[in-house]
Order: C-alpha cells, then sequence, then structure tokens
C-alpha cells in the first residue's frame, strides 16, 4: 500500500496533470508557424528605421487597431 500523500500533494498532481495535457493539446492544435502576416501587408523599411513608439502607432494605424476620433465618438 502506497504511503498516505497530503491534500497539497494532490493538488499538485492534479494542476500539474492539466497543464500537461492543456499544453500537448495546444501543440496538436497549432501547427507550424502560429501567424503568418497577410500578402497584403508588407514591412516599411522606413518606418522599420524609426523609434519603436512610432513604428508601434503606425502600425496600428494600418491595421485599424488605433484609438481614432472615429473610434472615440
Amino acid at each position: 500500500m502506497p504511503p498516505p500523500r497530503s491534500l497539497a500533494n494532490l493538488k499538485r498532481g492534479i494542476s500539474e496533470k492539466k497543464w500537461e495535457e492543456a499544453w500537448t493539446w495546444s501543440k496538436n492544435r497549432v501547427k507550424g508557424k502560429k501567424y503568418q502576416m497577410p500578402k497584403t501587408m508588407h514591412q516599411n523599411n522606413m518606418v522599420a528605421r524609426r523609434p519603436t513608439r512610432l513604428a508601434g502607432r503606425y502600425h496600428q494605424l494600418k491595421t485599424g487597431h488605433c484609438c481614432t476620433g472615429q473610434y472615440l465618438k
């Protein structure tokens, strides 16, 4: 008969098993690259040489993920 296990040890075993199953599920579901940029979107070399904040704002505007006046109304 195995020695008795504490409640904390049982919970930890359950948690580790759950995360292992979730990791295996996600690995089987996602194949290859997770994200591919659409063919219509190319990196602009002029923007790539700019500071990160400015380049980030440009890409937000280009993809439609920026807070603009139209969005705020």
